[in-house]
């Protein structure tokens, strides 16, 4: 069975589509890094109701990844965040993701 990955990824539909997405492809994963703020738009509450597909794979500040639990809205993942940055958007998995960090090889080297 095919998997699919991708990093930093928006809500996409609501928690229907999101039942119906992990029902048709269930070997998705969505990768987030620590505070990225893609992943918390559009918001998930009224009256946007958006709401993110499973499973998401968590990689804290310290570079450590987690499993979350499984629903695509786990409050001790990329959802703990009040506060986010479009910095942790651009370096996943200690590597620039964008033209927007330059040359950049690692997020230490990004980040200084």
């Amino acid at each position: 069975m095919d998997n699919m990955i991708n990093f930093g990824s928006p809500r996409i539909g609501d928690e229907d589509y999101a039942a119906f997405s992990y029902k048709t492809w269930p070997n998705q994963w969505r990768m987030t890094h620590n505070a990225d703020i893609v992943p918390a738009v559009p918001p998930m509450y009224f009256p946007f109701n958006f709401y993110h597909v499973a499973n998401e794979v968590y990689e804290d500040k310290n570079g450590d990844y987690k499993i979350c639990d499984g629903s695509g809205e786990d409050p001790t993942c990329n959802d703990s965040h009040s506060m986010y940055s479009v910095t942790d958007h651009l370096v996943y998995m200690d590597q620039c993701m964008s033209n927007l960090c330059g040359n950049c090889q690692t997020s230490s080297e990004f980040l200084n």
